[in-house]
């Protein structure tokens, strides 16, 4: 069975870090994940407006 999906504040806390530095992390976080929804949103509408000359060159983000 596998394990659940942390929520990012979850597994920030999980850190060994400062209080200070797992806000930041956590508001980075926050960030990139409204950079990767914006990134879906565009390319939904690009390839609902049939422009597939531009599918090549963005490509999807590799999360680590």
């Amino acid at each position: 069975m596998a394990a659940p999906d942390l929520t990012p504040s979850a597994k920030v806390n999980k850190l060994p870090y400062q209080a200070s530095h797992k806000a930041e992390l956590i508001h980075l976080q926050e960030d990139i994940d409204a950079l990767l929804q914006q990134l879906q949103t565009l390319k939904q509408q690009r390839l609902a407006s049939g422009d597939r000359s531009s599918e090549a060159s963005v490509s999807e983000p590799v999360l680590v």
